[in-house]
């Protein structure tokens, strides 16, 4: 059993629909940020 306190609970509910589902999203950008941190080394030389 997980105890959590009622104002964790309230907003979990409302981040779910009525069938208690949390849709999120979650893209991986590391890729682009290396590529777009090394470009920047390079213009600042």
């Amino acid at each position: 059993m997980v105890t959590m306190t009622k104002g964790k609970f309230d907003s979990l509910n409302r981040l779910s629909n009525d069938k208690g589902v949390i849709a999120a999203l979650a893209i991986d950008q590391r890729g682009s940020l290396k590529k777009n941190d090394s470009s920047c080394k390079r213009n600042r030389r």
